[in-house]
């Protein structure tokens, strides 16, 4: 009785132990078939879409096999350096476009009467004390901000005993705003990188009702206004170099570009401009031939291959029914395997 017991309580723990057994491999080959599943779906799903093996042994410089002709329309596919060159000429061609702004030019004229009412000012207060002559210097050059003066040439300003007289300083003042009035008319453009260029050099100028497109010849650069501003100066003062320099030094430190670049409304029209550059570069009709037996292959001849290809591709996955599925279908095979 007693072995009895023993045995079949030996039975029930080896029944015990298989069945943790199996649960386990169980367990273990369902993981497995898991991890196969995901790793096959993730494969499949890295596969290239949008391609296809035709034509492939038909490179260029290589002599057809046989006669191709196009089984419907298709566009010519550009190559993706075309593309890009296309995107980039496109770019290139978008003019700058720039905006007169006359808060620039009152800003201008503004400083350079303020700087004059200043020393005018000024020249009372040494006039009547000779000693504040230094003081005066200082603090007018240093409020103005105004420190392209060399030593003479603030003396002559602030000096009403041995600088200039007053009728002189108010001439010299009226041919500052005259210059500055003149060069801005006709416009000194804010200076740009020279890839926003157009390489005809030309540019949008919007007005106030209408947009012109100019030569950027046609406009000074600050440079070139400073030059301009040298010769009416030199035109003006011909035996008066002192008062030149002085006039120069204040108009390189108040003349300012007043026709102001939109930056932010070139580069929505250069995206613009590039979004419209055409994927493609030409047309091929239904039943036209492509390629005949034994003909070499020609570069144009390779892109109608490879952009028919690349559209029996397209159409393939587009078509209805099960044969939609049936390049997934071998792709999932073929992982599997």
């Amino acid at each position: 009785m007693k072995r009895f017991i023993r045995n079949k309580h030996l039975r029930k723990i080896r029944l015990t132990r298989d069945g943790e057994s199996l649960s386990g491999h169980r367990g273990k080959a369902l993981w497995r078939w898991l991890i196969g599943f995901c790793l096959t779906v993730g494969l499949v799903l890295m596969f290239p879409r949008a391609q296809s093996l035709r034509f492939a042994d038909m490179r260029e410089g290589s002599v057809s096999t046989r006669r191709i002709v196009a089984p419907f329309d298709f566009e010519i596919l550009k190559t993706r350096e075309e593309y890009q060159r296309d995107r980039e000429m496109s770019r290139r061609e978008v003019y700058p476009v720039f905006r007169r702004d006359a808060i620039k030019v009152r800003e201008m004229v503004g400083q350079i009467d303020d700087f004059f009412r200043r020393t005018v000012a000024l020249r009372e207060s040494v006039a009547r004390d000779r000693d504040f002559l230094q003081t005066a210097r200082d603090s007018l050059f240093s409020s103005t901000s105004v420190g392209v003066l060399d030593s003479v040439s603030r003396d002559l300003i602030v000096d009403p005993r041995e600088g200039l007289a007053r009728q002189d300083l108010n001439r010299l003042r009226t041919t500052l705003v005259s210059i500055v009035r003149d060069i801005a008319s006709v416009g000194v453009l804010e200076s740009v990188e020279e890839e926003k260029v157009t390489p005809d050099r030309r540019l949008i100028l919007a007005e106030v009702d209408e947009e012109v497109i100019l030569g950027i010849d046609d406009f000074y650069d600050l440079t070139e206004a400073r030059t301009r501003a040298a010769g009416i100066l030199q035109e003006t003062y011909p035996g008066r170099r002192d008062i030149r320099q002085m006039g120069f030094g204040l108009l390189g430190f108040f003349l300012r570009p007043n026709l102001i670049y939109d930056e932010l409304l070139h580069q929505e029209r250069i995206e613009e401009a590039m979004a419209r550059v055409p994927l493609s570069s030409g047309f091929v009709y239904e039943n036209e031939k492509i390629v005949d037996r034994n003909e070499r292959i020609t570069p144009e001849i390779r892109k109608k291959l490879v952009s028919l290809a690349t559209k029996m591709a397209e159409k393939g996955m587009q078509e209805g029914g099960i044969r939609r599925f049936f390049p997934v279908l071998g792709k999932v095979a073929l992982t599997a395997i």
